[in-house]
């Protein structure tokens, strides 16, 4: 598991950002928007388990320091046909960095900014977010398949049919690498 920052830089003026959307893998970008949000794409596989959200952080404006109270966080793992809340921001009184824990029990490639008073000051927003780590088994994967053919065993077969699937989750790609493994040092 790897965990990633995003770091979402947003313009100060309360009458843009309504309408901002913001992507890490890409450049800013004007989106029609309900008023009073600011959409955050996170990195990851939307149509995977694989993306969640461990932490927000964001730092007010200077100026209007409280009207950032009551911006609500959500996430959506539905494409933004859903949204849960995941933080309320209250007690905000100094222009500084905040950062709160969001949920680890579900994953949201979406995550979306609400400002229900319509004004959405915040000079920055910054989220810490965890990816299924493939790496070692992408690794065991080109060695198995660097293997003779002629070599392969039933059990080097089936855990490379097995590293190939669609796995859910770091513990399964864990699992999936270790089975992998051991199959390539039996040969």
């Amino acid at each position: 598991m790897r965990t990633r920052r995003c770091l979402a830089g947003l313009l100060a003026a309360s009458l843009l950002l309504p309408f901002l959307a913001v992507s890490p893998a890409a450049a800013v970008a004007t989106a029609p928007l309900p008023a009073g949000y600011v959409d955050v794409v996170t990195f990851g596989d939307p149509e995977s388990d694989s993306t969640h959200a461990l932490r927000a952080g964001y730092h007010t404006r200077s100026t209007h320091v409280t009207r950032l109270n009551g911006a609500v966080f959500r996430g959506s793992s539905d494409g933004g046909a859903t949204w849960t809340d995941l933080h309320t921001v209250s007690g905000v009184d100094t222009a500084q960095w905040y950062s709160v824990p969001l949920s680890r029990t579900a994953a949201y490639p979406w995550l979306r900014v609400a400002f229900p008073s319509g004004n959405a000051n915040v000079a920055e927003i910054e989220f810490l977010f965890t990816i299924d780590d493939r790496t070692l088994l992408d690794l065991l994967i080109k060695e198995a398949e660097a293997v003779d053919p002629s070599r392969y065993t039933p059990e080097l077969t089936a855990a490379l049919e097995h590293a190939r699937s669609d796995l859910a989750g770091q513990e399964q790609i864990d699992a999936a690498a270790e089975r992998l493994r051991v199959a390539l040092a039996s040969l």
